[in-house]
């Protein structure tokens, strides 16, 4: 139930035109007014506009993983801003982190449920996984969630759900008859975590 309120609460949050760090907080007052029992959430925000041949990415975290970001180079790095958990604080401390991706690079958003599928014993690093993406250069999405996937055993057994969200820049970004035509999973993404 709090991770459909969460869902439904962001999109009508950002359909408002605001950035994702202030949909984040106005989610957070909106948690506190509620009763959830004590629960909280976790969740990234993202938002993705054209510019010119590349994409203006910002995100906002609010005590979630890192985003991931592979490179048309080959290159990888995590996109890293953790701020405050939802549904706990009356005072936010989230902030927004920009960067651009261009035509061949990738962005990977993950829930907990990964980088812990094999905690206590052992927690996945984002250092571990920027490695993994750099060794296999992922050419799709579904070669980021692969690489991803392939860190962990799943027929172990995992603490939790784990869910992956990647998208990749097309080469072609967008046509000059649809200037504004946003490719698959390039728009508008969000990864709530709830507990």
């Amino acid at each position: 139930m709090l991770t459909a309120f969460l869902r439904h609460t962001m999109v009508a949050y950002a359909r408002d035109g605001a950035g994702p760090a202030a949909v984040l907080s106005r989610v957070n007052d909106t948690m506190l007014e509620q009763d959830f029992e004590g629960r909280f959430a976790t969740a990234i925000l993202a938002r993705a506009t054209f510019a010119d041949s590349a994409i203006q990415l910002v995100t906002a975290s609010a005590g979630h993983p890192a985003a991931l970001i592979t490179r048309a180079d080959g290159s990888a790095e995590e996109l890293a801003g953790h701020g405050t958990l939802l549904g706990v604080f009356r005072d936010t401390r989230i902030g927004e982190l920009e960067t651009t991706l261009g035509p061949g690079d990738g962005l990977a958003l993950y829930t907990d449920g990964l980088s812990e599928a094999h905690a206590p014993s052992h927690v996945l690093l984002g250092d571990e996984m920027t490695a993994a993406l750099e060794r296999t250069r992922p050419r799709t999405a579904a070669d980021m969630i692969a690489a991803l996937l392939g860190l962990i055993s799943l027929s172990e057994g995992s603490r939790d759900d784990i869910a992956i969200l990647a998208a990749r820049v097309p080469t072609l970004l967008a046509s000059p008859a649809h200037p504004n035509r946003v490719p698959a999973g390039a728009a508008r993404g969000a990864a709530p975590d709830a507990r």
